[in-house]
This record gives structure tokens, sequence and C-alpha cells, in this order.
């Protein structure tokens, strides 16, 4: 890793990664993986949300989302990751031909 990035979590499942930029800002991205009981993680992002005053980003709807565990949970059960974990076979059925 590099000196201004702290990663918490393991690669290949829920991830932070903490990215301290040049500007004296910092970066936080959450990954989460849909595969595993994450029913603790949308409270425990929404404390640390509140104690930091910020707001979350869903890249895959490409909008803002209220720090709020339900709202985090409705995001996670609505993706496209969620999709393919519980039905592979639909979900690459789905897909649009190349």
């Amino acid at each position: 890793m590099l000196e201004d990035w702290i990663v918490y979590g393991i690669e290949n499942g829920t991830r932070v990664d903490v990215i301290f930029n040049d500007f004296g800002t910092v970066e936080i991205m959450v990954r989460l993986d849909v595969r595993e009981n994450n029913d603790a993680v949308p409270n425990t992002l929404c404390a640390f949300a509140a104690q930091l005053n910020y707001s979350y980003f869903d890249a895959q709807g490409r909008q803002f989302i209220e720090s709020l565990p339900e709202a985090i949970s409705q995001v996670m059960a609505s993706s496209s990751a969620t999709k393919f974990v519980r039905n592979p076979r639909d979900f690459i059925a789905k897909l649009p031909a190349i």
C-alpha cells in the first residue's frame, strides 16, 4: 500500500480504504461484500458518517444516499452484485448481448 493509504478489511471482502490527499482532504471508499451477512455494517458506516459529517455516494446508482442504515441496506439489496449472488444464471441471462 501507499504511505497515505490505509485499508481496513480484506481484498476479496468488505473493505474500507482511506486515502489522504495532497490538499488536506480525505477520500473514503467503502466496498461491501454482499456474499457476507452485513447486518452490522450499515449501522457502523452510519455512525462513522455521523461523526465525520459526510454522505455516501452509490457508484452504481450514481447518486448520494442518506447515511441511514435503511438507505445503505436498500442500495445493497438492489445492487447488481446482490442480484448476481442470489441467482448468477438469471443475472447472466439478462445481460445485453454484445
